[in-house]
């Protein structure tokens, strides 16, 4: 009996024998085989269409937006003087690539007094002004590279000659590109003659941006 069970033993060693290196021979050989590095997977794709906007913008300040012609035209002594406005600062831009034009208008074409144009008239008048002769206008300049000024309103602000203003938008300045915080000088002038009617004599400048 006991050499049964020896040779029982023996055979079951021999098959757990066997198949241990059944086990590491395919373990090796496996590791010889090239496997893949990864597996590729399915794949789908959709896009996205992104959009933005760039508003087309002007931009326009005046500073101050009230003036008074200093010193007065004609005296309490009768004499005479060419009277001149503070300087106004026009602020402009915009982001068109053509630019913008700027215009001006008056209400009146003249100085009129208080109680009406009937009463009295200083006319405006492309014109170099004289004291003691009736004459009104405007003259403009700025410092940027990309404004020009209108020919009539282009000069100096230490001479008297000016551009006549109309009660039609007229060009003041220009650009031809984009451009922001543009700096254009307005001065507005006038003289009278010194047996002009006493009063208050006003007119209203309107200035227009527009995109070009």
């Amino acid at each position: 009996m006991p050499k049964i069970i020896k040779k029982d033993w023996d055979v079951a060693l021999a098959v757990v024998i066997g198949l241990v290196l059944t086990v590491v021979g395919i373990i090796g050989l496996s590791s010889m085989v090239a496997r893949p590095s990864s597996v590729t997977a399915d794949t789908a794709t959709e896009t996205v269409e992104v959009s933005a906007t760039v508003a087309a913008w002007v931009s326009l300040e005046v500073t101050p937006t009230t003036t008074t012609l200093t010193p007065d035209l004609v005296t309490s002594a009768g004499g005479v003087n060419i009277g001149e406005s503070d300087y106004i600062q026009i602020t402009t831009g915009t982001n068109n690539v053509t630019g913008y034009s700027l215009d001006i208008k008056s209400l009146n074409g003249a100085l009129c007094h208080s109680t009406g144009c009937a009463t009295g008239t200083i006319s405006s008048a492309s014109t170099t002004l004289v004291a003691g002769i009736d004459g009104y206008g405007a003259q403009a300049n700025s410092s940027d590279g990309d404004v020009t000024i209108a020919t009539s309103f282009d000069h100096a602000t230490s001479t008297n000659t000016v551009g006549g203003l109309i009660q039609t938008d007229d060009d003041l300045a220009d650009t031809g590109s984009e451009s922001s915080d543009d700096i254009i000088w307005l001065t507005l002038k006038a003289a009278a003659t010194s047996t002009k009617t006493v009063g208050t004599y006003e007119d209203t400048i309107t200035l227009t941006l527009t995109s070009l």
